[in-house]
């Protein structure tokens, strides 16, 4: 029984929150966000075509939990950890139908690993 609530395709908190943050980064990157908040995500810049051209920058964190608990990061961090296929998208309700089959990332926050 317990296997049936915690399977992906289950809207638990945790992953409500993931895909909550993955939406807000993926409309900060196409431009369907307050400008403050575009301008929190940086992409990465690719000298050559990797796989990883649709990444984000991740900011820079001096041992503190709360800038890794900050929206900046976690989404950066969350972005660059999503499918290739699902950064290529420009489509929000196109995205939001992807995201709501992933159940690929481990949610690094204060409140998932138990620290406070």
């Amino acid at each position: 029984m317990i296997a049936v609530y915690m399977s992906c395709n289950d809207l638990t908190t945790h992953y409500g929150r993931i895909r909550a943050l993955a939406v807000e980064v993926f409309k900060a990157i196409n431009g369907q966000s307050p400008m403050y908040i575009q301008e929190m995500f940086e992409k990465k810049d690719n000298k050559y075509n990797f796989r990883g051209k649709y990444n984000l920058k991740i900011p820079t964190v001096h041992k503190s939990l709360t800038g890794r608990n900050s929206f900046r990061y976690q989404g950066a961090v969350l972005w660059n950890k999503l499918p290739q296929h699902f950064k290529e998208t420009n489509d929000l309700r196109v995205f939001r139908r992807l995201i709501k089959t992933w159940c690929g990332a481990t949610c690094t926050c204060i409140a998932c690993k138990g620290v406070y």
